[in-house]
């Protein structure tokens, strides 16, 4: 999660405006296929990529040919159990993204909120 945020606030603040990152976006990410696109865009430094793609290489069945295949196609064959394991992580992130999203964590976001560009919670 902490790789997939880092890139996430990367591409907003190098992306002119262009790129808003709240907490529907990180939402809309959290997918494997995002995860692998993500690790594979050279427009984003190496360094910023670094955890995602230490993430990826550590799911069982996961290499470099099954990366290009989840990138190009949308279900590819033989992924069943990347597509399980990568489920096990989110759904322990789904609690807590809809927290967020319901302002259950008004403490943490007040705290924390900058990395999402909220000004308070109750602005959701």
């Amino acid at each position: 999660m902490t790789g997939l945020i880092e890139i996430l606030a990367w591409k907003r603040d190098n992306s002119n405006g262009e790129f808003k990152f709240d907490i529907s976006v990180l939402e809309s990410y959290i997918n494997i296929k995002s995860a692998v696109m993500l690790s594979l865009d050279e427009d984003i430094p190496l360094s910023i990529r670094a955890q995602m793609i230490t993430y990826l290489n550590g799911i069982p069945g996961m290499n470099d040919a099954v990366k290009k295949n989840l990138a190009n196609e949308d279900e590819p064959d033989g992924c069943a159990s990347i597509y399980r394991q990568h489920g096990f992580i989110t759904m322990q992130l789904t609690e807590s993204i809809n927290k967020i999203k319901t302002g259950i964590l008004t403490l943490y976001v007040d705290k924390k909120g900058h990395m999402f560009k909220f000004e308070r919670m109750s602005s959701i």
